[in-house]
Parts: structure tokens; sequence; C-alpha cells
């Protein structure tokens, strides 16, 4: 194995909060931030081909499984094949080579977007985010078309029958959530049951631009709330939408940062995950969840600064997201300034 290459870099993270056992209402809860995080460590996976793909030039977008401590991730890009690695020791290290290997993946990497029972009719080719729905074993896979030049793509959405064996499991799909492709067709991540009757639903969905074609897509991360049952059931999903954007009406109006005091939303800017908060004892199946005792949070190896995942903060109420934000010190012209991490919160409530 390339066991000096780093590929996917997932790092743990501590929250520096106290909370408490007592009943406390959702809505009382105060906001996160990047602050509130602390590096705990973090591991490696291996370089090689298994199955159909490897995890070289991999974009990163995963899901971790905490009752089978493991990961779901997407490797290289050509491929857009999803694998299943367990979740090796994780050491409090930043030099690469102090980290623990991941063993050879529990499933090898299979791909799956034209796989599907209706076919793929717009050549959807990037996956944006994928998810086990909690207490089943069907995953949900979000797609986009990488350049969608009129814009006009609706499909977003396919379902893995067996997560456990990808090998052989059904696909069906794809099937279009109500917003939009390019407001809907990233991220997945479970809401926890005290802000469900609150935000609307089990799950949110959502994505940003920072992709081509601008003008198709959220110009500030989305968050839009669905069940998983209406996959499939009806069409397009039903979606209560919590936040979103567009070219008309952008996160920031200044995306070339011409005034270079712009550090939240430029056209180089990309939303890297999103994530829920508020319950203090639920492990978090999407994005986040358990094991050994520690928090999953993915850092992208391939981009600078680039977290490709969300937290899961109990004790606070929000909806927090990751933002890399490009032009910091050249504008949003042909030269590209250097990306930097942002973190935002809606406050809910």
């Amino acid at each position: 194995m390339k066991t000096l290459r780093l590929f996917a870099l997932l790092c743990t993270l501590s929250l520096g909060l106290f909370w408490t056992t007592t009943a406390q209402s959702p809505t009382d809860l105060s906001l996160l931030t990047i602050d509130d995080l602390r590096y705990e460590g973090a591991f490696r996976l291996p370089a090689d081909e298994f199955g159909l793909s490897s995890m070289n030039y991999s974009e990163g977008p995963l899901f971790y499984h905490p009752d089978r401590e493991s990961i779901f991730i997407v490797g290289h890009a050509h491929q857009q094949a999803i694998a299943e690695f367990a979740v090796p020791e994780i050491v409090d290290s930043t030099v690469i080579t102090d980290l623990a290997m991941a063993a050879a993946p529990v499933q090898n990497f299979a791909a799956f977007l034209d796989s599907a029972q209706g076919d793929n009719p717009q050549l959807l080719d990037r996956i944006g985010g994928l998810a086990v729905i909690s207490g089943t074993t069907q995953m949900l896979v979000n797609a986009y078309e990488y350049y969608d030049a009129p814009g006009d793509n609706t499909d977003t959405t396919l379902v893995i029958g067996d997560a456990a064996d990808l090998a052989g499991a059904q696909v069906e799909g794809f099937f279009a959530f109500e917003g939009g492709a390019g407001h809907t067709s990233g991220w997945i991540s479970p809401v926890p049951p005290a802000w469900q009757s609150i935000l609307g639903g089990p799950y949110i969905t959502g994505a940003s631009s920072g992709i081509p074609i601008i003008s198709r897509t959220s110009v500030g991360p989305s968050a839009f709330v669905f069940d998983p049952a209406d996959v499939g059931a009806s069409s397009p999903i039903s979606t209560t939408k919590l936040l979103d954007f567009s070219l008309d009406h952008p996160l920031h109006e200044d995306l070339s940062n011409d005034s270079r005091e712009n550090s939240l939303w430029t056209h180089l800017s990309r939303h890297l995950r999103r994530h829920c908060a508020g319950d203090a004892h639920l492990p978090h199946p999407g994005l986040l969840g358990w094991t050994r005792k520690r928090r999953l949070l993915q850092m992208h190896p391939g981009q600078r600064q680039r977290m490709r995942r969300l937290l899961r903060a109990p004790g606070r109420r929000l909806l927090s997201f990751l933002l890399a934000v490009g032009c910091q010190r050249s504008g949003g012209g042909e030269e590209r300034g250097e990306a930097g991490v942002r973190s935002a919160a809606l406050r809910i409530g």
C-alpha cells in the first residue's frame, strides 16, 4: 500500500462545551462558533485500487455509519464509485506518517450513477452527498451534472437498496427534490429528534454554488427539510425550504470581492457541508457519529483548508455551515486568491 500518501484524512474534533442532561428547549440553546472546536486526531485511507476505483483524486463526499464504525466514501472523481472502510485507531497528531492507515475496504468501490432502474437520462456525473437512512439499510445518494450548461436538470437522487451489499444492491431512481437540482443535490443530514417538529422533518438536504453555471445553484448554502419516506413515493420529493439563495439574491452582493472586504461568500466560494445540532445524546448517523467516544470530521486532502464535513454540536442551537471562501487576496478575476474556511450559523427560533 502507498502508506505515505494521504488521500482521505478524517479528523476528530471535541467541543469545548458544557451541557447538562436537564431537559431544555432546543430554541434556548446557544449558537456554536468555530472557536468551540478542538482537533483530536485523524487517520488515513489507502490509495490502492479496490474494485472499480481508488481514493486517488477523491472529492470526498462520505457518510459515517455509527453502527458499523465505518465510512462510505466516494473515490476517484472519474469513477464516482462508493466503498466502505472500517475506521482505524484515531491518532492525535498532525504528522501524516504518524497516522494509522485503514485496512483494505470492507466493501470495494462500486459505481451507481448509471445503474439505476430508470437509467441516467440527465447524465448526472458527480455525487454530491450520501446517507444511510436511520433504521433502514437504504442509502440515499444525491448527484448532479458538473457542467449543466442549460441549467435544466431536475433529477437529484437515487436509492441504493442495501448499503451492506454495494456490489449486489438494487438501485432505484433517479428522483427529484422539490426546490431545484442546483439547490438540493448536495449533502444529506439527519435532524435531531428534538428539532424535527420545529424544522418540519427528519432530514435536510442542500447545495451551493462553487460549481460551473452559477445561475442554476444556490449562491450561498441552502437547506431543505424532507422525509426519506417520500423518496419514490411523491414526484417531486416534497421539501420545506429553510434557507436558499439565487444569483439575483446571493448571500453577499460583492461576489467578485472588489472591496477586498467580503470574507463571507464570493464567486469562488463553496459550501462544504451543513450540520443541524441540538441533541446532546443521539449519535449523528449522517455527517458525524460516535466512534471510540470520538467525533469524526472529514478534511478534504486535495485542497488546503477545505473541510468537507460538518460537525455535530450537542448543546448548540443552529444550522451550522463551513464555507470555503475564495477571492480573499486578489478578487474574483482571472487571478484566484487564497481560500479560507469560515463558519456561519442560521439562528433557529
